[in-house]
């Protein structure tokens, strides 16, 4: 179905229709690389300290390039990725949000924020009754948006000392902190949570052998050229199953890449874990 749209886009750039497809991965992939780095070196963050959870039915074909960008180790593939959002939609915790916007002076603000954050704990209280949820199995969070005065941006703190917790904050994302300036209480806010439902951890049986047997070998252009790689139905593999790489990982919902170089590990809980 994608064959004849990239010959004609291999045509117009003068290529195979095999390296116009390598081309619009490449620019893919930047544009992901792109948004990563905006949520991880951005803020402050070495990525090669974390593991990549990739998800989504196309996350794993892309994940190890990504990874290999960032210099992150590892990459972990949880079971039935293309259905991860939906999952989490059913089992997260049930959350209802309150805010009203008071623009007051950290000086002048004690009594006002008190009175304020006990209506909104009230609004939130009787949001989370309608949904249900019974007043005791409801955890309140207290926060305000917070900045120096004459800034145009805040930052969101927890309510308790929170002019100590934002100059912290501040200082934590910018590198400096005011502490003689004057700070301003923005947006007041309440979130209340009750527990999502309690959804029981899948546990694969063992593997006998850690050498899995792969389901076909499929022909595919790996850097222009072509080569024959196994490909493994993700159904049939057990805990303790490990693949090296260049491989395929198909299952209902996704499909993922192991390239040259990494290798996978079939996890008891479901999970495969890539590493380089």
């Amino acid at each position: 179905r994608i064959a004849a749209p990239l010959a004609g886009l291999g045509a117009r750039l003068g290529c195979s229709p095999e390296e116009a497809a390598e081309g619009v991965l490449a620019v893919v992939n930047t544009a992901m690389e792109g948004a990563l780095r905006v949520i991880s070196v951005e803020r402050g963050y070495d990525p090669a300290d974390f593991t990549l959870v990739s998800f989504g039915g196309a996350g794993g074909l892309h994940a190890a390039e990504l990874a290999e960008r960032l210099g992150i180790p590892r990459i972990l593939l949880p079971p039935d990725p293309g259905l991860l959002s939906a999952f989490g939609m059913l089992v997260s915790p049930l959350r209802k949000d309150a805010s009203r916007t008071v623009l007051l002076a950290a000086d002048a603000a004690a009594g006002r924020l008190e009175a304020e954050f006990a209506r909104l704990t009230a609004d939130a209280v009787t949001a989370m009754e309608a949904e249900g949820v019974p007043r005791a199995r409801v955890t309140l969070a207290c926060w305000i948006d917070a900045r120096y005065r004459g800034q145009s941006y805040e930052l969101r703190v927890p309510a308790e000392d929170w002019v100590e917790a934002f100059h912290a904050a501040h200082e934590a994302r910018y590198g400096f902190a005011r502490r003689g300036a004057a700070v301003e209480a923005v947006t007041l806010r309440v979130e209340a949570t009750a527990p999502g439902p309690t959804v029981p951890e899948p546990r694969l049986p063992p593997a006998p052998s850690p050498d899995p047997r792969p389901d076909a070998v499929e022909a595919i252009v790996l850097h222009g050229e072509a080569v024959r790689v196994p490909r493994y139905g993700r159904a049939r593999l057990l805990a303790g199953h490990r693949l090296g790489g260049p491989a395929i990982i198909t299952e209902y919902s996704a499909t993922a890449w192991l390239p040259p170089g990494w290798r996978a590990e079939v996890l008891p809980g479901g999970g495969i874990l890539m590493e380089r």
